[in-house]
């Protein structure tokens, strides 16, 4: 028990020397780790998507709710997928999930069943979707085609899905959850009932592609991203990481009432994105939000009359206002490059970024049309529909290398030799490049003992401390091996060793708004108490005799004890004669 006890002390002590030299060496942080921060995220974005579409009158006609044309959705909880994510729309992003962390989906078409008024909204229909959960990670790609007369065609639909969860740490260089949603050659809602085409609908009140120059391809993606803790202009900030959820979505150009006097085209040009970043930083929580690559005279939108001849063009400077640009239409009212807002609420809400840096969301519509007709009312019908929301612990999320290390002995006596290993993992999905280690060999008191080797040659060391500069890169899922070799001193009294490695390396990232790839420091310890130095009894060997000295003293003590016992028996045979 009191061994134990020792041991123990000299454990704590080891714990809090290393602390210590933890802390010494590295500022102080409110950062937290991977497995324990409490963070959350969801993106979601759908090419088109429409609220209520119906034809005919409110007691007999047809309509459809919920309608959505490559949707994607993407989400992300570290303390697990247990409550049911909706967008502002109503639409299920992710239903509750036990026992998930990441989750995505991706479809290129989704919708309510096409029945009379009134409608069971619950009725879905799914073209193309996939759906993907972590842990464990996964992946699901669907693709169709849909000839739907004359309800719908579409060449394909594709929905993919990607789910990632770090078990042992962050997940950095790849997504933790990302959707796609895809589709090609849309067309809605065939006003010509008499055609008796078997695929391609004759009079489509709505189709999303373009015939010259051919763009018919429509896709959104959403994901979720573990990111630096940068600044909104790129600037790295702190040695931690934030979440970012975001959405991308490229549009094919959207006609309506194809074939008909009041056909009226409406392009959008570019990739349009919104991202939500939180870093955990104060004044870094921050929305962007526009076309990916742009200039104020960047041409995003024009429309086109039935002939294809061009009615209006716009630039983004044309757009610039918190309410965007109001086109009225003979049919309705188009609304053009309206600011983010607050998710769930109108145009005159601002979107959410916390001071403190912990949390940032916001709703947006590149497009927003509503159409009033005596055929057909749209509400609401929305072309590049993004939401993205993203919350993080104060100071970030703290990403760590993985070191291990161990001993080739347990327990070693004076003048033996043992062998660390210290083994550098990348768990990530970047490359490490710039990888240093430092290791420090301590012990306590009157414990000696000398660094004999290392391998790989370490670039500068002392008699307790060694500095490594291990060869690059380390690609995902490798490991790199040092090897340190140590003596105990032949005088070494009994104790314990402690042996602390730190690991430092780049990971190569891309910034989720800037689209450049940046150097993130990462950082890694480990620390063992192994071996043991044991007590030993010296043996001496007399130089005289060359016999071990405890027989010498040995005989000496039975030679004195056989005197005794005969001085003993004359003393008592003379009180006591015979």
């Amino acid at each position: 028990m009191r061994r134990d006890n020792i041991q123990m002390k000299f454990i704590a002590g080891g714990l809090l020397a290393a602390l210590s030299g933890l802390l010494t060496a590295m500022p102080v942080s409110a950062q937290v780790p991977f497995l324990q921060a409490d963070f959350r995220g969801f993106a979601t974005g759908s090419v088109m998507h429409a609220d209520l579409l119906q034809t005919g009158d409110a007691t007999t006609g047809s309509r459809v709710l919920n309608t959505d044309i490559a949707f994607s959705g993407a989400t992300v909880d570290s303390k697990g997928l247990s409550t049911p994510v909706m967008n502002e729309s109503l639409v299920v992003v992710q239903n509750a999930l036990q026992g998930k962390n990441s989750f995505a989906r991706g479809s290129g078409f989704e919708a309510g069943a096409f029945e009379n008024v009134p409608v069971n909204p619950n009725d879905i229909i799914y073209a193309g979707l996939a759906q993907a959960s972590a842990p464990p990670d996964s992946a699901e790609t669907k693709e169709m085609a849909v000839p739907f007369e004359p309800v719908m065609y579409a060449s394909i639909l594709r929905g993919e899905s990607i789910a990632n969860w770090g078990v042992e740490g962050c997940v950095l260089g790849d997504d933790l959850s990302r959707g796609l949603g895809f589709s090609r050659d849309v067309q809605l809602f065939d006003a010509d009932l008499t055609s008796d085409a078997e695929q391609t609908l004759e009079q489509p009140l709505l189709s999303l592609s373009a015939p010259s120059p051919e763009r018919a391809v429509s896709q959104t993606v959403s994901r979720t991203r573990l990111v630096p803790q940068t600044a909104s202009d790129g600037s790295v900030k702190g040695p931690a990481f934030g979440l970012s959820s975001q959405v991308r979505q490229t549009i094919a150009p959207i006609t309506l009432f194809k074939g008909t006097p009041s056909q009226m085209t409406i392009e959008i040009l570019g990739e349009w994105v919104l991202t939500a970043t939180a870093t955990g930083l104060a004044n870094g929580a921050y929305i962007h939000y526009g076309p990916a690559s742009t200039s104020p005279d960047t041409p995003i939108l024009r429309t086109l009359d039935a002939e294809g001849v061009e009615t209006r063009y716009f630039t983004l400077q044309d757009i610039t206002g918190d309410s965007g640009l109001v086109v009225p239409l003979g049919f309705g009212e188009l609304v053009i490059g309206e600011d983010p807002k607050a998710i769930g609420g109108d145009a005159t809400t601002s979107p959410t970024t916390e001071a403190d840096g912990t949390r940032a969301a916001a709703s947006v519509d590149v497009v927003r049309l509503t159409i009033e007709t005596d055929a057909m009312s749209v509400t609401n019908l929305r072309f590049g529909h993004m939401e993205t929301s993203t919350q993080v612990p104060a100071g970030g999320i703290a990403c760590g290398i993985k070191v291990t290390k161990s001993a080739d002995k347990q327990r070693v006596l004076p003048n033996d030799e043992f062998t660390y290993t210290v083994v550098v993992h990348n768990t990530f999905d970047c490359i490490l490049t710039d990888i240093k280690v430092v290791d420090t060999m301590t012990a306590t008191p009157k414990v000696r003992f000398a660094i004999l080797s290392e391998t790989p040659a370490a670039a500068n060391k002392t008699s307790s401390l060694l500095n490594f500069t291990l060869p690059d890169p380390l690609l995902p899922g490798a490991t790199k091996e040092i090897l340190i070799k140590i003596k105990v001193d032949p005088s070494s009294a009994a104790g314990l060793m402690t042996n602390s490695a730190v690991a430092t390396a780049n990971c190569g990232l891309s910034a989720a708004q800037a689209g450049v790839d940046i150097n993130v420091a990462v950082l890694g310890n480990v620390t063992i108490h192994l071996p043991e130095v044991a007590r030993v009894i010296p043996i001496r060997v007399l130089a005289a005799t060359g016999e071990p000295e405890w027989r010498i003293w040995g005989g000496f003590v039975l030679l004195l004890a056989a005197a005794l016992a005969a001085a003993l028996r004359r003393r008592v045979s003379q009180h006591f004669p015979a």
